[in-house]
């Protein structure tokens, strides 16, 4: 994993007003892993630093104030996106027209990814000139920025400045206590600011936390809609129900559970998910085999279909939030519920699903998502690789630049949705697409 720093030299603000900016003026540079976020081009004075020159309150107190956003606040698929999810987490927001680097901090359970990317301010005449992506354990991303906004605020008490929003919102944040950091961090993943929840809406979400599993808590609240809240919440109750409830005792797959947990990889997560899918593949002499139904899917593992069947229970609605809940029943067998979908999103979900049932030791349920959590995009990866596996797909390719209509025809072969073609074909660099 990688680390952020926040380094900086007080200098003199010259001319510049206001009690908090004069007192904080500093260089500062912001780096990852040593290389320097704040590189730039100065188009005045003709010349490339590593820092910008910058009162850093405002940097501090953006980073307090969105604190559980930029720890909690993961990333969602489509329409879910909230239009502000931008302003709290790129931190040029907090330049109040002082220059700052096109860089976020997103979370994405586990780690913070660190994105930046070049860019030109005319205004102040620089250019930034990095580019990166870096993920950093949440925990060392925790402690870098309040060593940072600790520092600011140690600089404020010696120019005996106090009552500020920073350090409000630090002392809050220091204040808190592990109960209070979960409804944060539920709020914070709802896109909701957990100090100004009035009081009726941090019942509802308490409420909820209350009755569901705590194994589920984090993925859940990182995918909900707050105004479906309690709804959401009984359909995944209902499907949790569903899966402890199935009748199927499927022995081949508790014994390849067994052979799975051995086998977990290093590395990002949808890099886990792929390998996972490639050595599973492997071990059940399926190199080549589509897997383009349950029927199939049932076989490639062993196991009867109707069994199989057995096993999957399609309990939650068409728009649900959830894609799939994935618990064991009184035989420790695994229980699968979906949602009403298309066949190829179903057997997606499941092949989703499946891959947390073999990789999660203990038994609680697990579900799946459209968030991006680490989570997610492991069970996606592997998924994707297990149904159209990147090296048969290649094979299989019909040209080198790819229309809709091949890629139609491409998610027919396979039974799949096309998006899983396009995904496996641009994340695994197997062809051009067009959009002819």
């Amino acid at each position: 994993m990688s680390k952020v720093t926040f380094d900086f030299e007080w200098i003199d603000p010259g001319a510049a007003k206001g009690a908090e900016l004069r007192a904080t003026w500093a260089s500062l540079q912001l780096s990852v892993d040593g290389e320097k976020i704040t590189e730039l081009v100065d188009r005045v004075s003709r010349s490339v630093r590593t820092g910008v020159f910058v009162p850093i309150y405002p940097v501090a107190e953006w980073l307090v104030t969105r604190w559980w956003f930029l720890l909690y606040e993961i990333e969602r698929h489509g329409p879910l996106d909230s239009g502000d999810y931008d302003d709290r987490h790129g931190l040029r927001r907090a330049g109040e027209g002082f220059a700052l680097p096109a860089v976020s901090f997103v979370p994405t359970g586990g780690a913070v990814r660190v994105e930046w990317a070049p860019i030109r301010l005319e205004r102040q005449n620089i250019e930034f000139t990095s580019r990166g992506v870096a993920y950093v354990e949440i925990e060392d991303f925790r402690a870098s920025v309040l060593q940072f906004v600790t520092a600011v605020v140690k600089r404020l008490h010696e120019f005996e400045i106090t009552g500020t929003l920073l350090q409000e919102e630090l002392e809050a944040i220091t204040r808190t206590t592990p109960e209070e950091e979960e409804f944060c961090a539920a709020a914070a993943a709802l896109g909701l600011e957990p100090y100004a929840i009035a009081g009726s809406d941090a019942n509802r979400i308490v409420s909820v936390a209350n009755e569901l599993p705590r194994s589920v808590i984090c993925e859940f609240f990182a995918a909900a809609e707050f105004p479906r809240l309690g709804d959401q919440a009984k359909q995944l109750l209902s499907g949790i129900e569903a899966t402890r409830s199935n009748p199927a005792n499927l022995e081949q797959l508790k014994e390849l559970k067994r052979r799975t947990q051995v086998m977990f990889p290093e590395g990002r997560p949808w890099a886990q998910g792929y390998e996972v899918a490639r050595t599973l593949r492997h071990q059940l002499g399926m190199d080549g085999m589509k897997l383009n139904s349950v029927r199939t899917l049932g076989s490639a593992l062993q196991v009867e279909a109707a069994e199989l069947e057995k096993a999957v229970s399609i309990v939650l609605s068409r728009d649900a939030v959830l894609d799939a809940v994935v618990d064991v029943n009184e035989s420790s067998s695994p229980g699968f519920a979906l949602a009403r979908r298309s066949e190829p999103t179903k057997l997606f979900a499941l092949c989703r699903a499946l891959f947390e049932y073999l990789v999660t030791p203990e038994k609680h349920p697990v579900i799946v998502t459209r968030s991006r959590s680490e989570r997610q995009k492991r069970n996606r990866a592997f998924a994707a690789e297990f149904l159209v596996p990147a090296t048969t797909l290649r094979d299989v390719l019909p040209r080198p630049v790819l229309t809709d209509e091949d890629v139609d025809d491409l998610a027919e072969q396979f039974g799949v949705s096309a998006s899983v073609i396009r995904h496996q074909i641009e994340n695994h660099a197997l062809a051009a697409l067009t959009n002819d």
